[in-house]
């Protein structure tokens, strides 16, 4: 039979290793959905609606893009907006997309182009409001 000290022992071993294990879960979250977002490829910006770039003013082109959440502060992404869970500081609409650099195909997606079967590039653009 265990004794007092043993059984508690075995609960505090338990007790870590479901604490272990429900943090490695956390972090397999969605990071962000797949949308059709509208993208100035001159300055960088993109926004939910078509039209003309705040910027530059040149016409947007409609591409599929991961948006998501960015932290400046301490430079981490997340799916949900707002405050950041990890220092507080505000967090910044994004739109995450690959380009190939020779034939100007986009996707949501990393890995090869469609087209020319070269590298995709990552390029992040802030979400206009």
């Amino acid at each position: 039979m265990l004794s007092a000290k043993r059984f508690s022992l075995v609960i505090l071993v338990l007790l870590a290793f479901t604490s272990v294990f429900a943090q490695s879960t956390k972090s397999k979250m969605p990071m962000g959905k797949t949308q059709t977002v509208y993208a100035c490829t001159h300055c960088d910006m993109a926004a939910m609606k078509s039209g003309k770039c705040a910027m530059c003013k040149m016409d947007m082109s409609k591409v599929k893009a991961t948006v998501m959440y960015h932290c400046d502060h301490c430079n981490k992404n997340m799916a949900m907006g707002g405050k950041c869970p990890t220092c507080k500081g505000m967090t910044t609409k994004m739109a995450m997309v690959y380009t190939c650099d020779h034939c100007k195909t986009t996707s949501a997606k990393m890995g090869k182009c469609t087209k020319c079967k070269m590298d995709m590039k990552k390029h992040s653009m802030k979400m206009k409001s």
